[in-house]
């Protein structure tokens, strides 16, 4: 029999090339490395005071949290991950948000004489 047209027999999808499940985990690894340089970089800062200087270490706290209970319950994980984790980027996207803006002076006009 010669061979056939189309997908190998052996190998197929699963057995062939890389597996895009591996850069997970390094992804998950990274954000919340940055994560938890963001929050230790700005309460070192003292760019914000109180509790919202907190909110990227909570962040971080929470998704860790959520990421332990993959393991045990993959139901309470995405539950914990959708409303726990998302209820605490909302809130740091709030403290974002609040915060005044610098303004630049206005550049002066090129061209016109002034007084």
């Amino acid at each position: 029999m010669g061979r056939q047209r189309g997908w190998p027999r052996r190998g197929g999808w699963r057995g062939s090339g890389p597996n895009p499940d591996a850069l997970i985990v390094p992804s998950i690894v990274l954000m919340f490395a940055g994560l938890a340089t963001l929050g230790v970089c700005t309460v070192r800062a003292r760019r914000l005071t109180g509790w919202p200087a907190w909110t990227p270490l909570v962040v971080t706290a929470v998704g860790l949290l959520a990421a332990s209970l993959y393991p045990v319950d993959r139901t309470v994980h995405f539950v914990v991950l959708g409303l726990v984790w998302g209820a605490a980027w909302l809130l740091m996207a709030y403290v974002a948000y609040r915060q005044p803006r610098p303004v630049a002076p206005p550049e002066p006009r090129r061209g016109l004489v002034t007084p």
